[in-house]
């Protein structure tokens, strides 16, 4: 009898243990966000590269498969003054090491749309990109980190501006970030 308790407490304690490091977590980023874009046009003489800078925030519901992989569904916002932006992703990170301060690294794929109050239209496209940062875990809980995102986009339009073409492309997205997370 004995024997049978400690075997089933130890199997209980590994299972429990085994369990342990594979959790779910909900995380909230904030930070700044820089949209890289051209507008061409032949027709209107037109060659211009420009920013869009603005604060962002980043809501995400993700998984941890164990203590150095995660995946997550992210929905990340940036406050421009001429522009909204939203885009909702699939991120895959690698935490590197085993102990409380983890460096990352990932790929972000997914989907944006990009509303342009200047110029009256709006237009969407995939997104791709790469993160890297730093997590540190304070307890079972919760934890924090910072990073950058770098995402380049699909996103191009033409549209017509003085009966001419013109051409807008998003070429890509910078986007610095701390935030918490809390695991569940």
């Amino acid at each position: 009898m004995k024997k049978l308790i400690t075997i089933t407490t130890l199997s209980t304690l590994l299972f429990i243990n085994a369990n342990a490091q594979e959790h779910n977590y909900i995380g909230l980023d904030i930070g700044n966000t820089t949209a890289k874009y051209t507008v061409t046009s032949i027709g209107l003489g037109i060659n211009e590269s420009s920013n869009d800078d603005g604060g962002s925030q980043t809501l995400k519901l993700g998984h941890y498969f164990n203590d150095n992989h995660r995946a997550a569904v992210l929905y990340h916002n940036i406050n421009a003054d001429d522009a909204k932006f939203g885009m909702l992703c699939l991120e895959y990170n690698y935490l590197i090491g085993e102990n409380p301060l983890k460096p990352f690294a990932g790929v972000i794929l997914g989907y944006g749309r990009y509303d342009l109050d200047n110029y009256d239209f709006n237009i969407d496209g995939a997104m791709y990109g790469v993160q890297a940062g730093l997590n540190y875990e304070i307890n079972s809980y919760f934890s924090l980190e910072a990073g950058y995102r770098f995402i380049k986009s699909t996103m191009n339009e033409t549209y017509r501006e003085s009966g001419y073409d013109a051409d807008f492309k998003v070429n890509d997205f910078r986007n610095w970030f701390v935030g918490f997370n809390f695991n569940f």
